[in-house]
């Protein structure tokens, strides 16, 4: 079962818990992602616990049998005949307005405001409800093991408009795309991917985000602290590739003679010991001198070299 998949079921079992609001599904899922013919009201989802909700609810609600045909991967409810048809087209005009140009989210949108400590007490208020019942009719959430990002396609611009403001107004701050024919909300910011799981009850899945946001940043951690100790080892391994070059060339040149006796100790020890740390190297001389007293002097060897090759 897939990431979304689970955040679905756990939503969907509140309504189930809760019999009297499994309406607003119903209600959500047509004005949303629905379509009207001349011919039959339809709605489609992959989500078949969804499905046999909505059907049972057209049945106890409504009075109206619903014929769902069940794909492979896709289920779709569909409602003919003219009479079903018209009690669903009354039912979802008088609520939503959706025979109308500019159909709206109806009697379960209720302004954020008022929610109070319902949600906390896990009391879902009906504006809860709304966004619960937009994602299971089409939201998807994608593994969180690879990426943070959470979309809902709705099929009506004017009601993408007001799911966005409620999305907002529960702080959660979503974009929005046109794309396919669909107004598509998203969210790409694994702290609000969080929250919208704590807000409609995905407890349980928000627990699993939550390993696997914590596995992804310690692992990116490690590799930002890998690739900087790679990174100075690369730096270091080329000063000291350039410095040993150095040395070599100044030791074939005349200027070798001209240098002082600490100076050409220092060079022939660094040659004859590349691998080690100016600390190691500076305690193989006697007296022992310190990591900055033999980084000056091969600095001061450096600056010879330079002057006399022009380099």
């Amino acid at each position: 079962m897939t990431f979304s998949l689970q955040v679905k079921e756990e939503i969907l079992q509140t309504f189930i818990n809760t019999p009297s609001e499994q309406h607003i599904l119903l209600g959500i899922a047509f004005i949303t992602n629905g379509r009207a013919t001349k011919d039959a009201v339809t709605f489609s989802s992959s989500h078949k616990a969804l499905c046999d909700i909505i059907t049972t609810c057209f049945y106890e609600e409504l009075g109206v049998k619903a014929r769902v045909n069940r794909g492979k991967e896709l289920h779709t409810i569909r409602v003919s005949g003219t009479k079903n048809r018209d009690i669903l087209a009354r039912y979802l005009t008088e609520e939503y307005d959706f025979s109308k140009t500019q159909p709206r989210l109806g009697r379960t949108w209720v302004d954020p405001s008022y929610a109070g400590d319902h949600v906390a007490e896990g009391h879902y208020t009906s504006w809860v409800r709304t966004i619960q019942a937009a994602f299971l009719a089409g939201g998807s959430i994608a593994d969180p093991s690879r990426t943070y990002h959470l979309e809902l396609m709705v099929r009506r611009p004017a009601v993408a408009v007001q799911l966005e403001q409620l999305f907002k107004d529960s702080n959660l701050p979503v974009s929005t795309v046109e794309r396919y024919g669909y107004s598509t909300l998203y969210i790409k910011e694994g702290d609000f991917v969080a929250d919208f799981l704590a807000l409609t009850g995905a407890h349980t899945c928000r627990l699993e985000f939550e390993n696997y946001r914590m596995t992804r940043e310690l692992r990116n951690q490690v590799n930002r602290v890998v690739n900087c100790d790679n990174a100075n080892s690369r730096r270091i391994a080329n000063a000291s590739a350039r410095q040993l070059e150095l040395l070599r060339g100044l030791k074939a040149s005349p200027e070798w003679k001209n240098l002082n006796e600490d100076l050409r100790f220092t060079a022939e020890l660094r040659l004859e010991n590349p691998d080690l740390s100016l600390r190691e190297l500076g305690e193989l001389m006697e007296p022992p001198l310190g990591k900055s007293g033999v980084n000056h002097r091969l600095k001061r060897l450096e600056k010879i070299y330079q002057e006399a090759f022009g380099e």
